[in-house]
């Protein structure tokens, strides 16, 4: 699937127009600080800052990228602030906002929450190749290094006494906009943390229905893979409070699911199984064109994203399970009847999902067409 494809198969949940009106003048204070290197690691072994460490797989730098890292700090080159919020909850923990892989590589080198990580790739400091942190700090022949590194000042900024999330997201999405970056959902498993996201961080990663339909080989660092699986979840349980603002409709989902996890878990593993078989089933049905909306033209060239909602959705239905297995080729033509003949349905699969009628539209008239399917067979 080429890079242009990709970067369409799943759309981010929250763009500014999302958080404009939630976004208010408040209490936060900004404040600038310059912590050492030594300082900021010390930091990283009392657990102040919220790296991910459980999901490493996600990382998105190797570890010749992290030694130049490295390298950097020890030559002296000044490299971006890192920019923080300060947990509303608690004072003195941080959710980074930018510079999360600066922090994990030196969270990496110096052997934190895994083995030490040797310096690989230098091209200036080339002795120092295969050195660990504990090395250059323990052989006096490095002493140098070592007092360079640990002295070197990163800059850093601060969002202190914040009141709503909204403007942490605008602040990310600012920070991001010239970038590819990671989706809202790596700021949503920050500020909303509990075993639902734990859940959701750990599934998302092994799907391999997920990773299919993203196309990639292993979970994605920028967690559209979780984001679609929370989306998933949420929608199919709680449709009905559904008001038209998908960032707050996830983010109230996760809240809700953190805190009532013991009574909604083995629901939630139904639904993150039936994600699963609704992916796997849609790509049984429709083949290459899994996805896609159907016009007179033909199937469009990209995957879109409402299509990937309401097939997962009732495709986790026992009901259309045989029906979508044993009679394909009726299915699929089913679909592209749809797309044709119900305008109404067709627009609903391209509208924003700040338009409550056109999300409803589409599942319900995808579902209606479906049981019309059955009846008509006798099923």
């Amino acid at each position: 699937m080429a890079d242009s494809q990709k970067s369409e198969t799943l759309s981010l949940d929250v763009d500014e127009s999302d958080v404009a009106k939630d976004v208010r003048t408040d209490a936060t204070v900004t404040w600038s600080t310059d912590w050492t290197v030594e300082t900021l690691v010390g930091q990283l072994q009392r657990g102040r800052f919220d790296l991910e460490p459980a999901f490493q797989r996600r990382d998105v730098w190797s570890d010749i990228k992290r030694s130049r890292f490295i390298e950097s700090l020890l030559l002296g080159i000044p490299i971006p602030q890192i920019i923080l919020a300060e947990q509303k909850n608690s004072r003195g923990k941080f959710i980074v906002l930018d510079g999360k892989q600066r922090l994990r590589s030196l969270q990496i080198f110096a052997g934190i929450d895994s083995n030490p990580m040797k310096l690989s790739g230098l091209q200036i400091l080339t002795h120092l190749n295969g050195i660990t942190f504990e090395d250059m700090r323990s052989n006096p022949n490095l002493d140098v290094h070592a007092a360079a590194l640990e002295n070197q000042v990163i800059r850093s900024v601060v969002l202190r006494d914040w009141e709503n999330e909204a403007l942490l997201y605008l602040t990310f999405l600012r920070l991001n906009s010239n970038v590819v970056g990671l989706s809202p959902q790596e700021l949503r498993r920050a500020l909303h943390p509990g075993p639902f996201m734990n859940f959701i961080m750990e599934c998302s990663a092994e799907s391999a229905a997920i990773r299919s339909f993203l196309g990639g080989k292993g979970p994605d660092f920028r967690m559209r893979d979780a984001e679609m699986l929370i989306r998933h979840i949420a929608l199919s349980m709680r449709m009905h409070e559904y008001r038209g603002n998908l960032r707050t409709f996830l983010d109230e989902t996760c809240e809700f699911l953190n805190r009532h996890w013991a009574s909604h878990e083995i629901q939630v593993r139904q639904l993150a199984t039936g994600l699963d078989q609704g992916i796997d089933l849609t790509f049984h049905v429709f083949g290459k064109n899994a996805f896609k909306r159907f016009t007179k033209r033909g199937y469009e060239s990209r995957r879109n994203r409402a299509v990937l909602d309401i097939m997962a959705f009732h495709f986790q239905d026992g009901r259309f399970v045989d029906l979508a297995y044993s009679r394909p080729a009726e299915v699929r033509h089913l679909f592209e009847t749809l797309c044709l003949n119900n305008e109404e349905f067709s627009l609903s699969l391209t509208a924003t999902t700040k338009s409550i009628e056109a999300v409803r539209t589409r599942f319900s008239a995808w579902g209606m067409a479906l049981d019309q399917l059955m009846t008509a067979s006798g099923e």
